[in-house]
């Protein structure tokens, strides 16, 4: 099931219309449908590229090196087998009914026509017209075909003892008519102008693999960006195009494999199209040698990626977590039996009296707490007078021994 799409940051504040948080500034997280929806576009691009960059290389290489026109020419179109026959066979049982007539005399009288230097010519010349060696558009038409019949009419007379009459050719020409016209307007409308021979020679110009090349590595860029804005790591979008690259490309190589082995197993004296196999399928060994490899290289650099982005994750973790060296601390006795520590009782504060209500004060006190009045103050007022009292016996008799001496 698709991921929802949130409708507010996860810090609490809400998205813009250009979906960035008015708070943290963040982008918002699309969903999974819109991560699934453009990769599948982006698989459809890849291939799309592969396949122009592989038919361009290829047809280059064609037409470098001639290899189609050099292995028609020597290919024996009656020999080519059909199935468990060969074309001769078929000919032969089909259509010839004297029993005269040999498998080998069919052969002779196919290759009187000059099927293949006549395919050789259209291919030549197809071949010089995207070179830009020639304008001349390649037609096929039915007085060509036809005169290949008439040319070798004499020949399957005589040995394979068939009359080609007026109404064959007619019926050939009927047949041949309505396929042939849509080949000779196709070819009209596609190198009929100067404007659309220029644009098939750039198509297959070096200049044109580089820039399918770059429109590539942007279409990575373009994958990654999908990736990250759903939430989702960016080696998924290397490991992707590899995979897209690497698949097919590992299917080209094994087709071209088979394609080349098959001409391995031809049955002795029976000559087939393993020279023409050969010369079709020579590009593709490189071709998909080199898709397979880049396929490889995509996916060991998202590997890489992906082990880049753990290892940063992980060191993260190992700084928050990071644990404290531990001191060297030092042996302390500890008593088995812990003692309660005695109150600290504090000492007695020496007092005095108020000098106006008499009760006890602090040494140092200024104010009394109980009558509120200062302590420096007299006390004259107060103070009561002294009562007379008595003198002892001894102060008396002291006294009046000395009043008569005065």
């Amino acid at each position: 099931m698709a991921r929802r799409t949130a409708a507010q940051c996860p810090c609490g504040a809400a998205y813009d219309s250009k979906g960035i948080c008015s708070a943290c500034g963040k982008k918002r997280v699309r969903s999974g449908a819109y991560c699934g929806w453009h990769s599948f576009w982006c698989v459809i691009g890849t291939l799309f590229l592969i396949g122009c960059i592989a038919t361009n290389l290829t047809i280059r290489s064609y037409l470098k090196s001639e290899k189609i026109s050099k292995a028609m020419s020597e290919t024996n179109l009656a020999a080519v087998s059909i199935g468990s026959e060969t074309v001769a066979e078929m000919i032969r049982q089909e259509y010839v009914s004297d029993d005269a007539v040999l498998v080998e005399d069919v052969e002779a009288a196919i290759q009187g026509m000059g099927i293949e230097d006549f395919v050789v010519k259209k291919i030549k010349a197809y071949a010089q017209l995207l070179r830009g060696e020639s304008n001349d558009v390649v037609q096929i038409t039915t007085d060509e075909i036809v005169g290949l019949v008439e040319k070798s009419q004499g020949d399957v007379y005589d040995k394979c003892m068939l009359v080609i009459e007026e109404k064959d050719k007619e019926e050939l020409r009927d047949t041949l008519e309505e396929p042939l016209h849509v080949v000779n307007k196709l070819m009209t409308v596609l190198y009929g102008s100067p404007a659309m021979r220029a644009l098939a020679r750039w198509r297959l110009s070096i200049p044109r693999v580089i820039v399918d090349i770059v429109l590539l590595l942007l279409l990575l860029w373009r994958w990654m960006q999908v990736r990250l804005n759903a939430g989702k790591k960016r080696d998924g979008a290397f490991k992707g195009m590899g995979m897209t690259i690497l698949i097919p490309s590992a299917v080209t190589l094994l087709s071209a494999v088979i394609l080349v082995l098959s001409g391995a197993f031809t049955p002795d004296g029976t000559e087939s199209l393993s020279a023409l196999k050969n010369a079709i399928a020579s590009p593709y060994w490189g071709l998909g040698a080199v898709g397979v490899i880049c396929g490889v290289v995509l996916m060991f650099i998202a590997a890489m990626l992906r082990r880049s982005e753990e290892q940063k994750v992980d060191a993260l973790l190992n700084k928050n977590t990071k644990p404290v060296a531990p001191t060297k601390m030092e042996s302390v006795e500890v008593p088995s039996v812990v003692e309660k520590p005695a109150p600290i009782r504090k000492a007695p504060e020496e007092t005095v009296p108020c000098v106006y209500c008499c009760r006890q004060l602090a040494v140092n006190a200024r104010f009394c707490i109980y009558c509120g009045k200062p302590q420096s103050a007299p006390a004259t007022e107060t103070t009561p007078e002294p009562e007379t009292m008595p003198k002892p016996e001894t102060e008396a008799a002291a006294e009046e021994s000395i009043a008569p001496q005065e």
